[in-house]
């Protein structure tokens, strides 16, 4: 908790996605027609509704398994089979580079959280933690940043026509990817860090 500010600048010193200069960065992305938007929004309320008043220690806890842990696997997942699909006609030589660039920055960004920020919440830091919840949000507009990238390249998370089921998979799986790490972001940057901001 008495963590030095020039330690905590340290640490939390924002990150620096490649960008690939061939794909458009895309700041919003989205994985779903127009019209289904609202559904899933209502969807994301709902989800999260519960966390308004729960223990702020409760938050960080389901955060880590539901989506730190859910990430490191589906990132590796996505590089594997990834891997498998480069020599494949018209498969985009940019995705691995871009989902092992994706990788490096959240697996970084997910450490700090679990092992300076969320022990500062927990203990009651309250708008102690401006500092790093602020770099963290940042660093969110970043991954959002990149998430884009990948719908670009994977034209949206949809595959050609032509393509087999291995490819149908992977793109599949960046898709749920993208959407849990939207309603990650949500949950902290709305409910998390706006409660620990306000206590």
């Amino acid at each position: 908790r008495g963590r030095p500010k020039a330690v905590l600048k340290t640490v939390f010193r924002r990150p620096h996605l490649p960008r690939f200069p061939n794909i458009p960065i895309i700041r919003t992305f989205q994985t779903e027609p127009q019209t289904k938007r609202p559904h899933h929004k209502d969807h994301t309320m709902t989800l999260h509704a519960q966390w308004q008043n729960a223990p702020l220690g409760d938050i960080t806890a389901h955060i880590v398994p539901r989506y730190h842990e859910t990430h490191r696997s589906q990132l590796a997942a996505m590089i594997e089979a990834g891997e498998t699909l480069e020599d494949t006609a018209g498969f985009p030589a940019d995705f691995v580079p871009l989902v092992q660039a994706i990788q490096n920055e959240l697996l970084s960004h997910m450490m700090k959280e679990e092992r300076i920020l969320f022990p500062m919440i927990e203990n009651g830091a309250g708008s102690g933690a401006a500092m790093p919840i602020r770099m963290m949000m940042h660093e969110h507009g970043d991954h959002q940043g990149a998430i884009g990238q990948l719908a670009a390249v994977t034209g949206n998370f949809t595959a050609p026509d032509n393509a087999g089921e291995a490819w149908r998979q992977l793109y599949a799986l960046a898709k749920q990817f993208a959407d849990d790490l939207a309603e990650h972001i949500e949950l902290e940057d709305n409910i998390l860090f706006a409660r620990t901001l306000a206590s």
